[in-house]
């Protein structure tokens, strides 16, 4: 028998999924690991194939997200390291009843 943690590592990895505990940490620190204007203005969606997906809160903040998505990717490495975020995604709001991904 595999044990669970084992079991479920292999899954999210075999969907392009990142560690549980990268997604638990880049959420937790999201505020001070991105900073402004990131904190306010996008949330983290999910990792996947070492691709961060954040929805900007409105389609105004997207725009302005995209210009700094190379200074929120350096901050990323610098607390994850180079391998565990390969590119950042800025998306607008989510409409109301659809789902992600």
């Amino acid at each position: 028998m595999i044990p669970f943690d084992e079991a479920l590592g292999a899954t999210l990895h075999k969907l392009g999924l990142a560690e549980p505990a990268l997604m638990l940490d880049l959420s937790r620190e999201w505020a001070e690991v991105a900073g402004e204007p990131w904190a306010s203005k996008a949330t983290p969606l999910y990792v996947r194939s070492g691709i961060l997906v954040v929805e900007g809160n409105d389609v105004g903040a997207v725009g302005f997200l995209r210009y700094g998505i190379l200074e929120l990717h350096r901050r990323l490495e610098e607390r994850f390291g180079p391998q565990a975020i390969t590119g950042v995604e800025v998306r607008p709001p989510r409409r109301r009843g659809r789902t992600d991904p």
